[in-house]
């Protein structure tokens, strides 16, 4: 008979992964509200309030008092190997996100889109040259793939894909760091932003009070502004719930959801350029991205020996 309690957890895992994943996806929606700003004062932004949303759940979901939860995070940095660990998580993140922004408020989510696409291979490529992971063959031939269809946009006269390829490496160093780190999801997440809140802070005061031609935002954009912290935060706690409730092996399927939704919106919303080059381009990373989907099926769902 099926286990009811485990299929509930199944569905709600799944149900998580989607919002977490299709959040992410319209995520350029919700920025190109916002271009009237830049880039650094977005991210500046992003970063407080999502340290005040993280500063909330922490205290809320650990039951403890503030003391005790100021006490847990004194403890991240008292440890120097933690401490290191979350700032360089902490500036990688940040960097990852200034990139993002800047890509979608410059019209390239497009390019944001396939960053996102051959981030699963970068994780995989990752393992094998921090870790010592083995890699298979057939792993290798979708890095051999994906290599190619990047390699064409590189060859481009006019344009070279340093955003893919900087996002792509930043969420794979990132995720290396966070895979290793162990404190919990609330209290790594808080420490992070608490690294960089006050430069941040001190950056958006700059910039309203000191900066020449600063557009001051309306109440529309000032909403959307202080909502940056939740709409950081939310899909980051649905995906760490769909990670509790979900094999890795089947969670991994729905990573493509963001960045499908980003190149649909990039090319007919957005109307960006999409040249034969860049279709084909694409064309062999998502064959790429098919191999490595196909041989993870294959692995997680094969025949398994009578024990």
């Amino acid at each position: 008979m099926p286990d009811s309690n485990a299929s509930d957890s199944r569905t709600s895992g799944t149900l998580y992964a989607l919002g977490a994943y299709t959040l992410w996806g319209f995520f350029p929606i919700y920025w190109k509200f916002l271009t009237a700003f830049s880039s650094l004062e977005l991210i500046a932004h992003r970063l407080i309030w999502a340290f005040l949303f993280y500063l909330f759940l922490s205290w809320h979901y650990s039951k403890a008092s503030g003391r005790q939860s100021l006490t847990r995070w004194i403890d991240i940095f008292r440890n120097r190997e933690t401490g290191f660990a979350v700032m360089a998580a902490s500036v990688l993140l940040t960097t990852n996100w200034l990139l993002y922004i800047y890509a979608v408020n410059s019209g390239q989510v497009v390019e944001a889109s396939l960053g996102y696409f051959i981030t699963p291979l970068f994780n995989v490529l990752t393992g094998w040259l921090v870790l010592r992971e083995t890699l298979s063959r057939t792993r290798w031939i979708s890095i051999a793939l994906a290599a190619i269809g990047v390699s064409m946009l590189a060859f481009q006269a006019d344009h070279f894909p340093w955003i893919a390829l900087s996002l792509a490496t930043t969420f794979s160093l990132y995720g290396l760091i966070r895979k290793r780190l162990k404190v919990s999801v609330f209290d790594a997440s808080t420490a992070e932003t608490a690294t960089l809140v006050v430069p941040a802070a001190i950056f958006v005061i700059y910039s309203r009070f000191f900066a020449p031609g600063h557009h001051d935002a309306t109440h529309f954009e000032f909403t959307l502004l202080a909502l940056s912290g939740v709409v950081t935060g939310l899909p980051l706690i649905w995906f760490a719930q769909a990670a509790i409730r979900l094999p890795l092996s089947k969670l991994g399927f729905f990573q493509y959801i963001a960045p499908t939704i980003q190149f649909l919106l990039g090319v007919f919303i957005y109307n960006e350029p999409f040249s034969s080059t860049k279709l084909w381009s694409f064309a062999f990373i998502w064959l790429a991205l098919a191999v490595f989907s196909w041989e993870t099926l294959r692995r997680n769902h094969g025949p398994k020996k009578a024990t």
